[in-house]
């Protein structure tokens, strides 16, 4: 019989020449097989038995078997700690990117990257995005002196739990988590950040703000834009006011499902958020 096989997390199929039989007793010799024949597909975390039975015309039988084991299917959970950020206001302006690995052979090479630059020195010089690695290796995470920013782009090889980046947004960006174990073997998965640049600033002074969509109580005005000191923010929300710019409408935004921007909220049906 042959060794015995173990197959990766994204290898299903395993194949082996079959096992032959001779010895001095004339005529021919039976060789049956117990389990799967080769070229057969072997589901993920298994180990399957396989047996030869040689049997010559005297009577005389010998067995032979070996295994064959598939590791356990690979699996990446992401996580996304605040799917929507407004940046300039510091108590809401980041998420915690997070995969963590499971399944195959570790230990793992986790990457985790944006779909775009980083955004930097916009409006003001410290208009600058934000990704922060809880170890590894980064490149293209910070902004530059000057010129546009690049694809930050965040590595850890070995892991063994999970690995993670702090981004702080000014715009919407979808995240790639893409997962290599020991084996070569990859899974990928994605997740979408909404974000929105809520500062806004005082005159001519340079004293950043935040924006907030004010409702008014009017039925002529029920809302309008205005800029508030951070220290504010919580009281303004507390009678209904939201952060950012003002919907449609006074609408009140929606809590967005991950295949929807913000880029197109005017085309959803904002009556369907109405407060009546």
């Amino acid at each position: 019989c042959p060794a015995n096989i173990i197959l990766t997390a994204c290898t299903p199929t395993a194949t082996w020449v079959e096992p032959t039989a001779n010895d001095i007793c004339a005529g021919a010799i039976t060789v049956v097989r117990d389990g799967p024949a080769p070229n057969s597909t072997f589901e993920n975390g298994t180990s399957t038995t396989i047996t030869y039975t040689a049997t010559d015309p005297c009577g005389n039988a010998s067995t032979c078997s070996f295994t064959v084991t598939r590791r356990p299917e690979l699996k990446l959970e992401v996580s996304n700690s605040n799917p929507q950020l407004y940046f300039g206001y510091s108590f809401d302006n980041s998420t915690i990117i997070k995969g963590t690995p499971s399944g195959g052979v570790g230990p793992y090479k986790v990457e985790i990257t944006m779909d775009r630059i980083l955004g930097c020195n916009v409006i003001s010089s410290t208009g600058d995005e934000k990704w922060v690695p809880s170890g590894g290796t980064s490149t293209g995470n910070t902004c530059p002196s000057s010129g546009p920013g690049s694809i930050p782009v965040s590595t850890a090889v070995g892991v063994t739990t999970n690995y993670s980046v702090t981004a702080t947004l000014m715009a919407d960006a979808v995240i790639t988590v893409k997962v290599t174990d020991a084996n070569g073997c990859t899974i990928t998965k994605t997740t979408q950040v909404f974000a929105e640049d809520a500062r806004c600033f005082a005159g001519n002074s340079g004293k950043a703000k935040v924006k907030i969509c004010h409702r008014t109580g009017s039925s002529k005005n029920p809302c309008h834009e205005i800029c508030v000191d951070e220290s504010a923010v919580e009281a303004h929300l507390a009678h209904g006011d939201y952060l950012g710019s003002c919907l449609p409408n006074c609408a009140t935004p929606p809590v967005l499902p991950a295949s929807i921007s913000r880029k197109v909220e005017t085309e959803i049906n904002l009556s369907l958020f109405e407060v009546t």
